[in-house]
């Protein structure tokens, strides 16, 4: 639903760039011409020994048009590098974040570290040694959106050394609600003219010309909050392990990046000159969205992670006996017909059995059918009082 509007306002930039190639087109030919001409001036004049005249500026091949680009899909850090050149704004939006994670290795080395670094919107070059020369991006800033499964999550982002990737996003992860029936749908209107006043806001420039960020300070009232605010977070990333600390660390640079970001909205939904500060009640209300909302979620999610597989799994298949409110379970059903996230390895699906027998959970129940010989399933009973306890929103 928020994607929509971007295509349809990066449509019209197509056609304007279609205008702006044809027009290239001519004058590359003129160009060639004008430098075929030169070429031969300058071989006649090597010819009867007398210099050689300048290369004309007609003769100069113009730069050939980048089309412009709101949103982009499966890209290398060169090709988002292109983009970036000529593009101040750019959303990557993937419906699997685990293909972009997946991506960083495949295309380049250093793939990983593009990413991170694209978090803080500096000046960044990248040197292309098959092509030789290099991209110089202005602006290398990124917005990053899209959905991951959970047990993906933990496998491809949540795993191996910390470098503080993970704690650059803004995680989102609600307990599942019962399904109803819609009673609105997207303001399309609203949407496309919040973006078109987006895409048309413009670089401020320097001395010499060159683009460079407009700052928006926050006012006196929004200084004096994000003081005491982080005062008041001094610490608290202690309660949910590394990754949770990293996220905590970042919060101070969040919420000046989306309190910036809700002032845009503001002003582009409700018109009026362009804003020159951050208000205390912006900051009010996104420093109140990271405490009871975004916090609360990272939390979920770091805390997850935090968690030894076997625990993890022992915790997913918790919640599935009391979901399915089963008082009886088997091994080979569980791995076979159960997909659950983890758990489709015999291992896997041992050591967390075992650790719910450990908990109190589950009761060794073996049994064969009728008077067979051969192999008991291996069959468990599931303790009555684990459906008595009220265990809240199922994660």
């Amino acid at each position: 639903e928020i994607i929509a509007p971007l295509r349809v306002i990066e449509q019209g930039m197509a056609r304007d760039h279609e205008d702006a190639l044809r027009q290239w087109e001519a004058d590359a030919m003129s160009a060639k011409i004008d430098g075929d001409a030169w070429t031969v001036a300058v071989k006649e004049a090597k010819a009867k020994s007398q210099t050689p005249p300048a290369q004309p500026e007609g003769a100069v091949a113009p730069q050939k048009p980048v089309r412009a680009r709101l949103v982009v899909n499966d890209t290398t850090p060169e090709s988002i590098g292109a983009i970036l050149a000529r593009n101040q704004r750019v959303l990557s939006n993937r419906d699997e974040l685990a293909g972009w994670f997946d991506g960083f290795a495949r295309y380049a080395p250093g793939g990983r570290s593009f990413w991170i670094e694209s978090y803080g919107g500096r000046p960044y070059t990248i040197d292309r040694k098959s092509e030789g020369g290099s991209i110089k991006i202005p602006f290398n800033g990124v917005s990053v959106i899209g959905g991951i499964q959970p047990d993906r999550l933990v496998t491809v982002v949540l795993t191996g050394d910390d470098d503080c990737l993970p704690a650059r996003f803004l995680w989102i992860w609600p307990q599942p609600v019962p399904y109803e029936r819609p009673i609105q749908k997207a303001d399309y209107t609203l949407l496309t003219r919040i973006f078109d006043c987006l895409t048309r806001l413009a670089f401020g420039t320097d001395d010499s010309g060159e683009p460079v960020p407009v700052v928006l300070p926050l006012d006196a009232e929004a200084a004096d909050m994000l003081v005491d605010w982080c005062r008041a977070t001094e610490g608290t990333g202690d309660v949910g392990g590394p990754l949770y600390k990293g996220f905590v660390g970042k919060l101070r640079g969040l919420v000046l990046r989306i309190s910036l970001v809700v002032t845009m909205l503001d002003w582009a939904e409700d018109g009026g000159p362009e804003p020159t500060v951050v208000s205390g009640s912006v900051f009010a209300r996104v420093r109140d969205f990271l405490e009871h909302y975004a916090t609360p979620m990272a939390l979920r999610v770091f805390g997850d992670a935090a968690l030894a597989a076997d625990e993890r799994n022992a915790a997913t298949l918790a919640r599935n006996i009391i979901r399915t409110q089963a008082t009886r379970i088997n091994l080979r059903d569980i791995r076979r017909g159960a997909r659950l996230p983890g758990l489709s390895d015999p291992t896997a699906v041992g050591n967390a059995v075992t650790a719910l027998v450990e908990a109190g959970w589950l009761l060794e129940a073996p049994s064969r059918a009728g008077d067979t010989s051969g192999r008991k399933r291996k069959d468990y009973i599931v303790n009555p009082s684990a459906h008595e306890v009220d265990h809240g929103p199922l994660e």
